[in-house]
């Protein structure tokens, strides 16, 4: 009996020692979509919303809208989008591409335009053969790292790069402009639940 409160005590010291202390941020090194080099050091000295998410999934797809409209009026002197996608570099290539494929015409039908976020493929090669009709995600390695549980899971960063809160899920009930602020909202440490 006594073992038993003892584990129980252990075990829910340590859900609130992860809940109040999220895990740090690894170290990583990539090339976005756009060419530049993106590396955890690039997460310093700006508050980052770092968003992992897969192509074609509905919540993701609207999520990715929201920031393509977030960066368009942010002050990018304080703030940063970078977007990890469970795909691999040519998949969001033929994301963005005007000619119709698998993927772009995922892009259409969510009536996106071609992307301007950084975004960075989590692999390189794909991890298992994608038909139409299967979109999903094609890897998980940096995502596995983060803990990644759903599609998007949003990591927001303080500007020494350490994570101030972590956000599953995307939220419909709002409407683009109040999750916007939310978005920003997000960033205060008081705001930390997770």
């Amino acid at each position: 009996m006594n073992f038993m409160k003892l584990f129980l005590s252990i075990l829910i010291s340590s859900f609130l020692l992860i809940e109040n202390n999220p895990p740090s941020f690894p170290k990583f090194e990539s090339i976005a979509s756009n060419g530049k080099k993106v590396s955890s050091e690039n997460l310093k000295g700006k508050k980052t919303i770092f968003a992992v998410y897969y192509l074609g999934y509905f919540a993701a797809m609207n999520f990715q809208n929201d920031l393509e409209q977030m960066q368009k009026t942010m002050d990018t002197s304080k703030y940063q989008i970078i977007c990890l996608l469970l795909n691999t570099e040519s998949q969001i290539k033929q994301f963005n591409e005007d000619e119709k494929n698998l993927w772009s015409n995922l892009r259409f039908f969510y009536k996106l335009e071609k992307s301007n976020l950084t975004q960075i493929p989590d692999c390189t090669v794909e991890k298992r053969q994608v038909k139409k009709g299967d979109i999903g995600p094609q890897c998980e390695n940096l995502a596995k790292k983060l803990n990644y549980k759903s599609s998007p899971t949003i990591y927001y960063l303080d500007e020494n790069a350490e994570i101030v809160k972590i956000e599953d899920g995307f939220i419909t009930s709002r409407t683009q402009e109040e999750r916007i602020k939310m978005y920003y909202q997000n960033f205060e440490k008081e705001n930390n639940t997770k």
